[in-house]
């Protein structure tokens, strides 16, 4: 028996949750260019990625949401929190 489903890697990120988001999709949810966002993951307080398949990783939204709303706005430069 053959099967028409691709296998792989490209299989694990084609059943991820469509809740996801990378971190292009963490700069268009909150608003920033993709540095920023970048700049957000760094911090320690930044929730950890819920998958990382080879070197993408992915973050749960709701985890970024909440974040987000308990941190920001940043009262002040938001490097400090690093």
């Amino acid at each position: 028996m053959t099967s028409d489903s691709p296998s792989g890697p490209i299989a694990s990120l084609a059943s991820v949750p469509v809740d996801l988001v990378d971190v292009g999709g963490i700069a268009e949810l909150l608003g920033v260019n993709r540095r920023t966002a970048w700049r957000y993951i760094d911090r320690d307080d930044f929730p950890a990625p819920a998958f990382e398949v080879s070197r993408k990783r992915l973050w749960r939204r709701r985890d970024v949401e909440r974040w987000a709303k308990r941190t920001l706005p940043f009262p002040s430069d938001p490097r400090k929190g690093a």
